[in-house]
This record gives C-alpha cells, structure tokens and sequence, in this order.
C-alpha cells in the first residue's frame, strides 16, 4: 500500500518545536519497523528533507511538488489549499495521507489520517499571534471531521478534541510520543557550561519562549528563590515565539541579569548536557498537549517541578512535584523544597527515571502503523 506522510514542517532540518521532533522521530521508528508499506515522504523541494530522513529504506522515497508558487507566501498557501490535494490524489495515488499534525488542505481528496498535538490556540487566544482565524476556526476543524482516525498525543487531547472539535472518541486513537536518545557524539560539558556563562549550581527551563510557558511568573519566583539561594542561576533555553517582549522587560524590571541567562536555541548536544548537569528541571507551563521536555528531563535523571494543567499530570504520573502555575509563590516554594529535601528530591529522580520508560518511539510507530493498517483493511 502506498502512504504518503506530509513532512514540510521540518524542512531544511526545522526541528526546534514539539511537533516537528513528533514528525521525525516518528518517521524514522516508523522505517525501522515497517518494510512492507510504500512510504511517500512530502517536502516543497526533495533538498528540504532533513538529514536523517533522507536514506530510509527502499520502501521510502522522498517526493517533492516544485511549484512557481513556492516562491510567493501568499500564492504558496493558495495552492497549498485549493491545488496540492488534487496533485497527491491524480499524481501520487495514495492508499492514505498521514498529516501528522492538525492540517490538510481545504480542499482534500485522499483518506486522512491527523495527529492531534494540543489545542492551546482554543484555550487561550492571548497566548498567539492574531491572524489565524481562517487556520483555527476552519481549516483544522475541517480537517478533524474528515480525517478517517486521529491521533491524540495525550489522553487530556483526545478530551480537548472533543470538546473544542465535537469528535467522537470512537474516532481518535491515544498514541504517546517517546523520548529521544542522547546523542552520540560526545561533547565536554564544561565547554558548553562555559559558552553560556552557566555556573555549576543552576535551574533550568526549555521551551519556546511565549505567554503559555508562563516564564513570567517563572521569573518572579526564581527573584524570590534567589534571596535564599543567591549562587543560583536560571538558565532559560529556547528561541523567541510570539509575544516574548513582557519576558525581557520583567527580567529587567526585576534586576535579574546577572542570575539569568538565556542561552537562545541550543544545540542537541548541548541540550543534554544542561538537562543532565541542571539541578532541577522547572517547566511551570499554563498548557501542553503532550510535554517531551519533561521525559527528556528525566531520562537525564533531573527532578521535575511543572504545573498541573494540561496532560502534565497525565504524562508525568506522579513523578514530578506539580505545582499551581498561576501561583509565583508554589512555583518559588516548590523549587525551594526540591533542593532542601534530598529524599525527596531523590524520590522524583527514581520516580522519573521509572516513568520515562512508559514511553518510546518504536511503540509509537509499531501503534501508528496499526491504525494504518485498519484504516487500509477497511477501504
């Protein structure tokens, strides 16, 4: 059977948001366990297509659509809508299109399958950007209902999507992300402590930087736990995203420029090594459909302080102190008991290292594959 797999949003090896990381490392537990199906990996240009998705196997073939429109964002996203469903369906020929997040087309032909990622957007509008009243209020709910099965990354997904989409649950499959393995190549730790300025007693967030985050408050509580612990730094890794700027002027507003540093995005490699030399791990986020930081943080053997919305409670199972997000003062009094208490400190690490192991990429694909599988059965 020929399945087709939209890959364009990690072209030129665009993997720095969750959804992108999902993309890949799917993709490539998917190759090793699957060498009967007929893959079509999709990409604007075949020199797109990252690195590590480029020699898959013999059942996977990269292809490309080379439109004059790729060259203009505004005629782009109109033949994205209106053309690219009609060329899969007459030139491709799939048995069926997985588009592993919450998109296709306007106009779609082929039988679907979704992955549903978190529907933050629907939560809180002030989190985002305007402007994308067309993608939220018809494009994704468009999507959903035609889709032949969607997959929900967390079971508190597979909830908003029915919620916020009125989808029958008969029709969404909860699949967990896995967690990436360390890199193999080796790199000195002190090299990368030193590049960022990073001391050897410090907290650390990782994520995007934008509202939902909720690094605000993050900050507030770090000035109060400074008092206490004042050879302390917080070490904020992640690029810019929408509406950044009330994170930079209340770090200044607060003095703390010479407490936090904010390192940008990070290398792979270099990731690592602040996870595993981090003496707690703080992801206060206000929502997350899924939280892969987390599962990163604790295969490093960090504790975890995060917040108690979203699937944060689901995915960590009791192994990480949950926190009120709104509240500064059990975000600052969470921290401060992690490092105070060494058993339970000690207790989060055993617990995480536990939890961790509830998820992997090769049975992420290995239960991708078999909704596949009845999908085809079906047609």
């Amino acid at each position: 059977m020929k399945i087709l797999i939209d890959c364009r949003p990690i072209e030129r090896n665009n993997i720095t948001s969750g959804t992108a990381v999902y993309i890949q490392n799917l993709i490539l537990a998917i190759s090793n366990a699957d060498k009967k199906n007929q893959y079509y990996t999709l990409f604007h240009q075949k020199e797109n297509c990252p690195k590590k998705l480029i020699n898959l196997g013999d059942n996977f073939k990269i292809i490309a659509y080379n439109s004059f429109f790729n060259s203009f964002n505004y005629c782009k996203a109109i033949f994205n809508h209106f053309f690219l469903g009609l060329w899969i369906k007459f030139k491709i020929k799939p048995s069926l299109c997985f588009f592993p997040y919450s998109q296709s087309p306007f106009l779609f032909f082929s039988p679907l399958v979704l992955t549903a990622h978190d529907f933050a957007i629907y939560k809180n509008q002030k989190w985002f950007a305007p402007g994308q009243w067309f993608a939220k209020k018809i494009i994704t709910s468009l999507s959903f209902r035609r889709a032949k099965k969607i997959i929900a990354v967390s079971k508190n997904t597979s909830k908003d999507l029915e919620k916020f989409m009125q989808i029958d649950q008969k029709k969404i499959k909860v699949i967990y992300e896995g967690v990436n393995n360390k890199p193999k190549i080796l790199i000195n730790p002190d090299q990368v402590l030193r590049k960022f300025q990073v001391k050897n007693n410090f907290l650390l967030f990782i994520g995007t930087l934008e509202p939902r985050k909720n690094l605000i408050r993050l900050l507030k509580a770090f000035q109060k736990l400074e008092k206490d612990y004042p050879n302390f730094q917080l070490v904020i890794a992640g690029k810019k995203g929408w509406k950044y700027e009330g994170i930079f002027t209340t770090y200044k507003k607060l003095n703390l420029q010479n407490k936090v540093i904010f390192t940008g995005l990070v290398k792979e490699s270099e990731k690592w090594v602040l996870l595993e030399k981090c003496k707690i791990f703080v992801y206060p986020s206000l929502y997350e459909g899924f939280g892969l930081p987390i599962l990163e943080a604790q295969k490093s053997k960090a504790p975890v302080l995060c917040g108690n919305r979203g699937s944060l409670p689901e995915i960590t199972n009791n192994s990480a102190l949950l926190i009120n997000p709104y509240s500064v003062d059990e975000i600052y009094l969470g921290m401060k008991k992690i490092l105070e208490d060494e058993n339970f400190k000690n207790h989060l690490i055993a617990n995480g290292s536990e939890n961790m192991k509830r998820f992997s990429w090769e049975k992420a694909a290995q239960e991708t594959i078999e909704v596949f599988r009845e999908i085809l059965e079906k047609a």
